[in-house]
């Protein structure tokens, strides 16, 4: 089972930690995960709230993700 169908079972009863958030967001930015997938998990964090611990999690994985851009 991967993080991200772990985190959806998760957030109907608890929040995520910044760990399995991580690794959702791994999964996520890998482009390894199908589309309805990446749906069904933002729309359960919708659902319930993100937490600030949550985004984040998500903002540092998008963070060592991003090109970086030399500027002057």
């Amino acid at each position: 089972m991967s993080h991200i169908e772990e985190a959806v079972k998760i957030l109907s009863q608890e929040d995520l930690t910044a760990i399995q958030m991580e690794g959702v967001m791994k999964e996520i930015m890998s482009g390894k995960i199908e589309t309805q997938e990446i749906v069904s998990f933002l729309a359960k964090l919708n659902e319930r709230g993100e937490t600030s611990e949550e985004v984040a999690a998500a903002a540092k994985v998008m963070r060592e993700h991003a090109l970086k851009i030399q500027t002057k």
